[in-house]
C-alpha cells in the first residue's frame, strides 16, 4: 500500500531534465536503513538517447538539494513501458543528515515527448531489508527490534 506521501512522480511526462514532481519527507528513515525507491516506465520513451536518475537530497523541503553518488542510467532500449529499476542501496552516510529527499531525471540524447515515470519509496517485491529492520504501524522509524 502506497501513501501520497511516498510519491515521488505519479506518471510523470519527462521530457527535459529535472526534478520529480514532489520532495518525499525522507528525515525518519534517513541514515536508520535503506530508503528503496522504485521506479517504473508508465509511457514509453521514444526519443532520448538514455535517462539518468539519481537521488538528491536536503535538510529542507525547498532547501538546496544535493545529488548523492547514486546515478541510475537506462539505455533507451529498455524505456519500454513496464520496465522497473530501482534505488535500493542510498549510502546512508550521504542522507544521515537530510530531511528530503528528490530524485533528478536528466535526459541525454534528442529532446523527449512522450516517456513518463511513475517513481516510489516501496520495498518492491524482491527488496529485503537488512535483519531486525522492519516497517510497520508500532513501529515508523524502523528501529532494530529488541526481541
Amino acid at each position: 500500500m502506497l501513501s501520497n506521501l511516498d510519491i515521488f512522480s505519479d506518471a510523470q511526462a519527462i521530457t527535459v531534465s529535472g526534478f520529480c514532481a514532489s520532495a518525499v519527507n525522507v528525515g525518519q528513515f534517513a541514515g536508520r536503513v535503506a530508503i528503496p525507491v522504485q521506479i517504473k516506465v508508465v509511457t514509453a520513451f521514444t526519443n532520448l538517447t538514455s535517462l539518468s536518475i539519481s537521488a538528491q537530497f536536503a535538510s529542507t523541503e525547498g532547501g538546496s538539494y544535493i545529488g548523492s553518488s547514486l546515478t541510475r542510467a537506462v539505455a533507451k532500449a529498455d524505456l519500454v513501458v513496464g520496465y522497473q529499476a530501482s534505488l535500493n542501496f542510498i549510502p546512508l552516510h550521504e542522507v544521515k543528515d537530510a530531511g528530503w529527499m528528490k530524485l533528478h531525471y536528466t535526459v541525454a540524447g534528442t529532446t523527449e515527448t512522450t516517456g513518463a515515470i511513475t517513481a516510489v519509496i516501496s520495498p518492491g517485491d524482491d527488496f529485503v531489508y537488512k535483519d531486525g529492520l522492519f516497517f510497520s504501524g508500532t513501529n515508523p522509524t524502523g528501529n532494530m527490534a529488541t526481541a
